[in-house]
């Protein structure tokens, strides 16, 4: 499943592409999930959002809760979510992933939002050499299988965008010879330099669908 930029976003897309001067559309963009997405890459991408499409009344807001889980930000964004009334729900969010389709088709049930998915940036990446413990490559193993296998069918089978931040995450690893903690003030969470390039990411999937 290939995450095209402008897949599963293309009436939000056309809504800010077609805002002129005289015909303003309001768009109504969220940001959701846990505490990844309360840092500042947020801020850029809704920045850049503003400055590509300065004819479109732009709505944009931060709900994610820090430490919210799928387990417990299926409860929470049942408050969220439709009181905000957003257009695009720009979504990332940990835990298992019953509780993650739950919220996903909660949204689509409930809502008439676009969403567009993040895999999962690189924490961690396996020693060549090996020696690496047996929890930390499980660790590795499951959210490997959960970006490239299951996020994608998940976006196929509810008509979603999709973000592969994983796999570019490891590309610029490896071209500048950087580990994962280069991009990281914690274990998790992301260092300025991991929110530029998360933002940049991000950005590169807010496109109009190729014809």
């Amino acid at each position: 499943f290939a995450a095209e930029p402008g897949a599963g976003i293309g009436r939000t897309m056309t809504l800010l592409e077609s805002s002129t001067p005289k015909h303003r559309n309001t768009v109504r963009v969220l940001f959701y999930g846990q505490s990844i997405t309360m840092q500042d890459w947020w801020k850029l991408v809704a920045a850049n959002l503003r400055g590509r499409y300065p004819y479109a009344d732009l709505v944009i807001e931060n709900r994610a809760l820090g430490g919210f889980a799928s387990p417990m930000l299926r409860r929470a964004m049942v408050h969220d979510i439709p009181h905000f009334a957003p257009d695009l729900i720009l979504f990332h969010d940990y835990g298992g992933e019953p509780e993650y389709e739950e919220i996903i088709r909660w949204i689509r049930s409930n809502t008439t939002s676009e969403i567009l998915l993040q895999t999962d940036h690189v924490t961690w990446l396996p020693n060549p050499a090996g020696g690496d413990a047996e929890e930390d490559l499980k660790s590795y193993n499951w959210h490997e299988k959960h970006c490239r296998e299951w996020l994608p069918a998940l976006a196929r089978k509810y008509g979603l965008g999709l973000v592969d931040v994983r796999e570019p995450w490891k590309a610029h690893l490896s071209a500048r010879k950087l580990q994962p903690k280069d991009l990281l003030r914690d274990g998790v969470h992301l260092n300025a330099a991991g929110d530029l390039l998360m933002a940049e990411l991000v950005i590169g999937a807010l496109r109009p669908a190729r014809p």
